[in-house]
């Protein structure tokens, strides 16, 4: 399973970028491999508008199956799911490396809706 993650760097010990769309990488962490890689997202952060959607397509085409973050908008909230893409909650105090380990122990909250209602 590969699990993404909004980063501002590619150290996994810092938090989690709280903006998901704006990012500059995402961490994605391949736990049968037991390995990380990043992928640049800096396409998305000046964009005027629709860095959620380029972003969650971003993730699609990752391959990740699952989905760590802070905040996701509607719409990029609706393309992931509907991808088959599960989103889980996550406190932007969180490292990258210990939100992987929440999610494996369980102790994150999955996703119904979107964290907001869109541009912020």
């Amino acid at each position: 399973m590969k699990i993404a993650i909004p980063a501002s760097s590619t150290d996994i010990n810092l938090p989690i970028d709280g903006r998901f769309g704006r990012a500059r990488y995402f961490a994605i962490f391949d736990d049968q491999q037991n390995q990380w890689s990043f992928r640049h997202n800096e396409q998305n952060i000046s964009l005027p508008q629709g860095a959620g959607i380029q972003s969650a397509k971003h993730i699609i085409e990752s391959n990740a199956q699952v989905l760590l973050t802070c905040n996701v908008g509607p719409k990029a909230f609706d393309l992931l799911t509907r991808a088959g893409i599960s989103i889980y909650l996550c406190d932007e105090n969180l490292s990258i490396s210990d939100a992987v380990k929440g999610f494996k122990n369980g102790s994150l909250n999955a996703l119904q809706n979107p964290t907001n209602e869109g541009h912020w």
